[in-house]
């Protein structure tokens, strides 16, 4: 079986960043100075896990829409991951959990996917805005 470190390498070499795994387990990623991604090998269930946290979002009747409509996003056949509120930090974030067997290519798609979900709802969230989601018009979810 490959290493996580070897993968983390491979992936690096798809997308031009070099990415090394802090512990042996975990690398993180700033995109745009505004979302975060956390790459994580949890090697007892043998899966990988992304997590792009998105943003926080304000306690009041934008954060209850925001959090509907995420919910909504969670019920799609065709979705790649789960939305999630983290009470903590008052922030949404979108995760998957992939095999450890993965390609490197393979994951390197699933993390641009990611990467790009997060950035729309990003964007919506801090525009004040909600993202337009439909199951017909998002191929992401």
């Amino acid at each position: 079986m490959r290493s996580f470190e070897k993968l983390l390498q491979e992936i690096g070499d798809i997308i031009n960043i070099p990415l090394q795994a802090q512990d042996g387990y975990l690398c993180l990623l700033e995109i745009n100075h505004n979302l975060q991604i956390q790459i994580e090998d949890d090697p007892v269930r043998q899966k990988i896990l992304l997590v792009c946290f998105i943003a926080e979002i304000a306690a009041g009747k934008f954060r209850e829409t925001i959090l509907k409509e995420a919910l909504k996003a969670n019920f799609f056949p065709s979705r790649i991951g789960t939305f999630s509120y983290l009470e903590k930090t008052n922030s949404l974030s979108f995760y998957t959990y992939v095999e450890n067997t993965i390609s490197a290519e393979e994951l390197s798609v699933i993390l641009e996917r990611c990467i790009s979900v997060g950035n729309t709802w990003y964007q919506a969230i801090k525009n004040s805005q909600i993202p337009n989601i439909s199951q017909e018009s998002t191929q992401f979810f």
